[in-house]
Order: C-alpha cells, then sequence, then structure tokens
C-alpha cells in the first residue's frame, strides 16, 4: 500500500476526527471546513487518493466512509463507528 502524503495524512485524521464527532461520514463541506480550506476540489482530489490508497472506501450511497481494516500509514486496525452503534469509536492514527 503506499505511504500518504503529508496533506493527505491531515485529510485522513480530519475525516477521522469527523467520524467520530459526528457518527457518520462527513461531508465535503465539513471537511472543507475543518481543514481551513475554502475549495471542495481540493478536497475531492485528496479523498480520491485516498480512495486509490484504499484507505476508505464508499458505500452504496455514495458517500464516502472509512474501510473497515487497517491505517495506510501504521497499520494500525481501525474500528469504525456506525449511526447504530455510537457507543463506538473510530481509532486516529497519530502518525507514522
Amino acid at each position: 500500500m503506499p505511504m500518504l502524503t503529508k496533506r493527505q495524512q491531515e485529510v485522513f485524521n480530519a475525516y477521522m476526527r469527523l467520524l467520530k464527532r459526528d457518527g457518520c461520514t462527513p461531508t465535503l463541506t465539513k471537511l472543507c471546513a475543518e481543514l481551513n480550506v475554502s475549495s471542495l476540489g481540493v478536497v475531492s482530489k485528496h479523498i480520491s487518493a485516498l480512495r486509490q490508497a484504499r484507505a476508505i472506501g464508499r458505500q452504496k450511497s455514495n458517500r464516502v466512509k472509512v474501510q473497515a481494516g487497517k491505517c495506510p500509514c501504521c497499520g494500525q486496525k481501525l474500528s469504525v463507528p456506525s449511526r447504530q452503534e455510537p457507543q463506538k469509536t473510530a481509532v486516529i492514527c497519530n502518525g507514522r
């Protein structure tokens, strides 16, 4: 699995923070606000790169989701919360 760039890692960590806080997958608008970026296109490109790196995947509803598996930078197992199980928490990677 390819290594993530510094910015891709920041986007991944922001994604995981929002996922943990809200309990559902974040929108591009929320990610832009979290990253202090005004361009949806920039965040969208990073999300596409994360999909290619298999750090995140897509649900049937076309919303982006974290794929159950391992963190792309450290290999730590990810636990993803769902709306039905809000007591679960997502693992946020603290770097390499």
